[in-house]
């Protein structure tokens, strides 16, 4: 099973090896990123299999289910050097090679008949979601390990290369997005893709610490890649004060807190160190 964006349903698909060579337009699967630049407007992928980049422009349209992203705001989002990618891509001209659609190479695990409702997601939407979720991890896991003396496991700091989708009827235990393996302080790690809010998971029927440890912390990744950390006393201390706007969807309830003391604060050195 190999997930295609049901816009480009039709394209021939050709191995890796030809894509400098091609005469029309096709499908190339699994083309890992070394690098990346921008100039005039085109983003530039540098290949690390190949001596050779893909081109698209900055502001080109990737449409994913009901959503679409920008070629540049995907590539900072969702990817990482070393990751696979799915692309269109076009004849070579002058030694690039033009694309018009790219996106993280999805592994699917199990069976989609064991997936429930979550089968019903546009696959390529969700995995984008996810992906810079994933991201947003390994970029403060590696800063807790260079700032701040945490450990983590080795998985955790370095990308796989590619998303995967797990169709399993196995219900997983919750555990925290990070935890140090010295001094087990635990880390949650919510991303912004397109705004600044620091916003919880949070109800009357689920409060804030019913599921989060008053010892803990949140880390915010916003658009522009950096993270920044709140105890989660001081989002508790938030909640009871009232100082939070609540909201919902149709899957979540959240709180966005605010206030004097909501301001960024400096991550815990690990004690162990």
């Amino acid at each position: 099973m190999e997930y295609t964006p049901s816009t480009i349903f039709g394209i021939e698909k050709c191995p890796r090896d030809d894509i400098f060579s091609l005469v029309k337009p096709a499908l190339i699967r699994g083309l890992r990123i070394d690098d990346f630049s921008t100039n005039d407007g085109w983003l530039q992928l540098r290949l690390q299999e190949f001596d050779g980049s893909l081109i698209i422009r900055r502001d080109h349209r990737l449409f994913f289910g009901t959503e679409w992203v920008t070629a540049i705001e995907y590539l900072k989002r969702v990817l990482e050097r070393g990751d696979l990618i799915d692309a269109v891509a076009h004849p070579a001209q002058d030694g690039f090679v033009p694309i018009d659609f790219f996106w993280i190479h999805i592994v699917y695990i199990g069976t989609p008949q064991h997936a429930g409702i979550f089968s019903q997601k546009e696959d390529g939407l969700f995995a984008m979601r996810a992906k810079a979720g994933e991201k947003a991890e390994r970029i403060v896991a590696r800063m807790l390990r260079d700032r701040s003396g945490h450990s983590f496991d080795a998985r955790l700091l370095q990308t796989p290369g590619y998303f995967e989708i797990k169709y399993d009827e196995t219900k997983r235990q919750r555990r925290p997005d990070l935890e140090c393996a010295r001094c087990g302080l635990t880390f949650e790690i919510k991303k912004r893709n397109r705004d600044t809010r620091f916003r919880v998971s949070h109800s009357s029927v689920r409060p804030f610490l019913s599921e989060n440890s008053p010892l803990g912390w949140h880390a915010f990744v916003f658009p522009d890649m950096k993270p920044r950390f709140l105890s989660n006393a001081a989002i508790a201390d938030a909640i009871d004060s009232g100082n939070f706007i609540a909201g919902a969807d149709q899957h979540d309830l959240w709180a966005d807190v605010h206030g004097d003391k909501i301001k960024e604060m400096q991550p815990p050195t690990c004690t162990a160190v």
